[in-house]
C-alpha cells in the first residue's frame, strides 16, 4: 500500500520535537489498539491510516491507495 501524509500540492505538518503529525498518529493508533485489544487480532494499515486521517488538521489530507487493500500494521515497541 501507499500511505502519504498529504495530497499533492499540500504540505505535511510536523512538531519540532515529535516529528511528522501523520507518522506520530500512525504510531499512536498502534499504541491505542494495543492498549485496548483484549484478544489476539490485527491492526491494519487501513485502520492506522483512518485513525490518523481523522485527527489531522483539515489542510492536510493524507492519501491511502489502493483503498481496498490493507496489511497488518507491524510496529516493534
Amino acid at each position: 500500500v501507499e500511505m502519504l501524509a498529504c495530497a499533492k500540492g499540500q504540505d505535511s505538518n510536523e512538531h519540532r520535537f515529535s516529528g511528522g503529525y501523520y507518522t506520530t498518529l500512525l504510531m499512536q493508533s498502534a499504541d491505542r489498539w494495543d492498549q485496548r485489544s483484549t484478544q489476539p487480532g490485527t491492526h491494519s494499515t487501513k485502520d492506522a491510516h483512518d485513525y490518523a486521517a481523522t485527527l489531522l488538521p483539515p489542510q492536510q489530507t493524507p492519501e491511502y491507495s489502493p483503498s481496498w487493500l490493507d496489511f497488518p500494521f507491524a510496529v516493534k515497541i
